[in-house]
């Protein structure tokens, strides 16, 4: 992984790279660009659910069926594989089944490696939340991915009424089969956390499209990746000390 600290992401290209070295071979799994269409039937594929069982409560959460179903969806071709008649691993009647899970997963925690940048919380600003955020982003060297840090999502200023939208959809839940036994399902708060994204944000920085840094509320609301729409949300509005530790005593 190597840091580039002057080149913007490119957000409008038509392909994206998840690189990765093992056991001395590197492999290139080449992506079309990922829609609103990919990552929200990603979300959607995501499962989180409770059920009450004994004293107790059982918690799933599956992220490996959304990881494996936005492979198959985006997947070009891959480098650095071979077959034993040499043809292309394409045309292998399994494709994309034929590589190997654990290699898919990479390929997608790749795609999905967004994290929040450290920031000094002690400066403020009059109108304006900024959040910071660090992706990996296509392949710098043979190999190694590209690592973008500081890429700025300016906020207006969220009123209370937009944490309570926030939190109401994070923390919805449905029970089917009954409150004593039944299975608790919690719902994506994807759609939500998106809507906030597009009303909210007044300017970004570090990204382009069209070669020329991407400026201007609707062209972000447009082509802004949706992955980091939802990783800005998530860090602007952060969880509370208060609502951390209701949650701790709920689970003692």
């Amino acid at each position: 992984m190597t840091e580039e600290r002057n080149e913007l992401l490119a957000l409008d290209a038509a392909e994206r790279v998840a690189t990765f070295q093992s056991k001395g071979k590197i492999y290139r799994h080449v992506f079309s660009r990922l829609t609103s269409q990919h990552w929200e039937k990603f979300f959607s594929n995501i499962i989180v659910e409770f059920k009450q069982e004994g004293g107790g409560y059982s918690q799933l959460v599956d992220t490996d069926v959304a990881s494996l179903e936005l492979y198959a969806k985006a997947v070009l071709r891959v480098e650095g594989y071979s077959t034993r008649d040499g043809s292309d691993p394409r045309n292998l009647p399994t494709w994309p089944e034929c590589i190997p899970q654990n290699h898919r997963f990479r390929a997608v925690d790749a795609l999905t490696a967004v994290s929040r940048d450290e920031m000094d919380e002690s400066l403020l600003d009059a109108d304006l939340v900024t959040v910071k955020l660090n992706a990996l982003w296509n392949e710098s060297a043979p190999g190694a991915m590209k690592e973008f840090r500081g890429l700025e999502h300016r906020f207006r200023v969220p009123t209370a009424d937009h944490r309570r939208r926030y939190l109401k959809g994070r923390n919805r839940a449905f029970i089917a089969g009954g409150s004593r036994r039944g299975l608790t399902i919690i719902p994506s708060s994807h759609a939500v956390m998106l809507r906030l994204y597009d009303e909210l944000i007044e300017s970004v920085e570090g990204y382009s499209v069209g070669g020329a840094p991407l400026s201007g509320r609707e062209a972000i609301a447009r082509e802004m990746d949706l992955f980091h729409k939802q990783a800005a949300v998530s860090h602007l509005f952060p969880a509370s000390d208060r609502a951390q530790q209701a949650e701790a005593t709920e689970a003692a």
